[in-house]
């Protein structure tokens, strides 16, 4: 007999080695310069965890010419001297932190293509400028940062609030404006955008954003403009003036995401918890279709709309809860977008090879296997964090009644 064994250990969380939460992982780069370690001669690289209530250092290096692996419990007060120590380090060896400025212009670029220069082109009613702006929406950031801190948080943060208060304009325009001047309307959007873009940089740097943080806010508001335009749907639905209400709908989202965002979703997301959120919110709403569908057209509009939206927000709040502090790397959230849409495919072939013909059995197989896909490769990218994976697979024997069971054991870490 086969059986398979479940054991759970405990959370491996990392600690920064300065209060700006900015270094998870001291280099041989800092050592040099700031000796924490000065007893290690070839020291590479150091991590501090927190298991549980015990707070862990972990250092990696060389002695005697052999490579080596040491850990030593620290106090909470050693723990709070590194900081200081490290903190005092960053405050008189600060240098201008350009890491996120590649980024940052080709974001402004991919905004300035898609929303300001076709904005601008109305503006002007001359066309053949269209080139011309798209390219001055990389050269004019280029210059205008080439002495400037700019930070990966800032460059995908000042992205996201581009779109998003373009967005705003977009709704307020539709709302407010008179939709028979299309210049006016062309030059409010394109302030509302640039505005938005502006102060993502200045608010990214004042509040120190990550980019994990930056993609959380995306993931939040996108999520509050849909269940703004579902509940106007549902409130409003026959209306002559429906659009109306689905553009206030989607206008109260997006001031309630901002404000959900700022008091829960600021802090303590990697950008690769980020992204798990992001696949996980996008089987939640793939979820919550494939139930709508499988109800009869009979029933309303606004019913369909309502049952969504309780799906899927209770699911996406839980979201917040699940994916805080997993400290999930960028590739292991790539690896998770991977998976997920793998699992998409295995649901679209199985669907296939069944011969399924109604689409609400199509849509139960794309949910059912994205969400497939979705959970193992999720499991295993939060352990990158700790350097263990959180799902491992292993032979065990155990004994009833002195006879051997062979089975596989599986590890799960939370």
């Amino acid at each position: 007999m086969v059986f398979l064994f479940m054991l759970f250990s405990v959370t491996v969380e990392k600690l920064p080695f300065d209060s700006g939460k900015s270094i998870y992982v001291w280099t041989f780069s800092y050592e040099k310069d700031c000796h924490l370690f000065p007893e290690i001669e070839g020291f590479k690289k150091a991590e501090i965890l927190r298991r549980e209530r015990t707070i862990v250092l972990r250092i990696e290096g060389v002695m005697n010419g052999q490579p080596f692996e040491d850990e030593r419990n620290l106090t909470e007060e050693e723990y709070s001297n590194i900081v200081s120590r490290v903190d005092v380090y960053l405050s008189t060896h600060k240098k201008l932190n350009r890491e996120g400025w590649g980024l940052y212009l080709l974001a402004t670029l991919e905004v300035g293509l898609v929303e300001w220069s076709p904005m601008g082109a109305i503006v002007t009613e001359k066309a053949e400028l269209y080139p011309i702006f798209a390219a001055a929406s990389f050269f004019a950031p280029m210059f205008l940062t080439r002495n400037v801190d700019i930070t990966n948080g800032q460059a995908w943060f000042s992205w996201i609030m581009a779109h998003h208060a373009y967005l705003f304009g977009v709704s307020t325009s539709m709302l407010l404006l008179d939709s028979t001047n299309s210049k006016f309307i062309a030059g409010y959007m394109l302030g509302t955008g640039i505005l938005g873009e502006i102060a993502g940089f200045k608010l990214a740097r004042k509040w120190n954003l990550s980019m994990g943080s930056a993609e959380m806010y995306n993931h939040i508001l996108l999520s509050s403009e849909i269940y703004g335009g579902l509940l106007a749907n549902a409130l409003f639905s026959g209306k002559q003036d429906l659009w109306d209400y689905l553009w206030t709908g989607a206008l109260i989202g997006e001031i309630a995401g901002f404000t959900g965002w700022y008091m829960w979703g600021k802090d303590e997301y990697t950008f690769g918890d980020a992204i798990a959120y992001d696949s996980y919110g996008f089987l939640a709403l793939l979820t919550s279709y494939a139930t709508i569908s499988s109800i009869s057209n009979s029933v309303d509009d606004k019913w369909k709309s309502l049952i969504v939206l309780g799906m899927h927000a209770p699911m996406n709040l839980y979201g917040l809860k699940i994916f805080r502090n997993n400290q999930i790397p960028f590739t292991g959230g790539l690896a998770i977008i991977g998976g997920t849409a793998a699992g998409l495919l295995l649901g679209i072939g199985t669907a296939a090879l069944l011969g399924l013909d109604e689409s609400n059995e199509w849509w139960w197989a794309l949910a059912g296997g994205g969400w497939i896909g979705f959970i193992p490769s999720y499991l295993m990218a939060k352990g990158m964090s700790g350097g263990n994976t959180m799902l491992e697979i292993h032979p065990e024997i155990r004994f009833a009644d002195s006879k051997p069971i062979y089975g596989l054991g599986i590890s799960a870490r939370f």
